[in-house]
């Protein structure tokens, strides 16, 4: 992406229309082009619409905060990021109601890893209602956090 290039203001008070771009997305200008019709305005912009990205939008807008969010990738990309979600972000899902929906498209494992070749077992007594692994891919999570976010 570049910086928004503006004309030079003039030396007299008249108000002039600024012509910019945004970034490299064919289309998007500046909210100060476009005099016949009325600015966007947003209260965040969000780059970046993976799993934090789009948590984040679905969060805001459920306190009626006015998102945008920017994506490069015009597709969903090929490759994934993140094969699951951790303790935290499953007690967080299930605050906001979203738990169910992804319980249904991943499958639970346990809270212990292998890494390293070191099998390290599940910690004692985690207080979590929630004291497992969710494996689900990204792209999965993705596109359930933008339906909840566009309803």
């Amino acid at each position: 992406m570049h910086l928004q290039d503006y004309t030079p203001e003039p030396s007299s008070n008249d108000v002039v229309e600024r012509d910019s771009t945004v970034g490299a997305v064919s289309g998007l200008t500046s909210p100060a082009s476009g005099a016949d019709r009325a600015p966007r305005m947003f209260d965040v912009i969000i780059a970046g619409c993976g799993p934090t990205g789009a948590m984040l939008a679905a969060e805001l807008r459920l306190h009626d905060v006015r998102v945008l969010v920017l994506e490069k990738e015009t597709e969903p990309v090929s490759f994934v990021r993140i094969v699951g979600l951790h303790i935290r972000s499953l007690e967080l899902m299930a605050m906001r109601g979203l738990l169910e929906r992804m319980l249904e498209h991943g499958r639970q494992r346990p809270a212990g890893g292998f890494f390293a070749a070191i099998n390290k077992p599940a910690p004692e007594g985690l207080d979590s209602a929630h004291a497992y692994l969710l494996g689900i891919p990204q792209p999965v999570i993705v596109h359930l956090l933008e339906d909840m976010r566009s309803n």
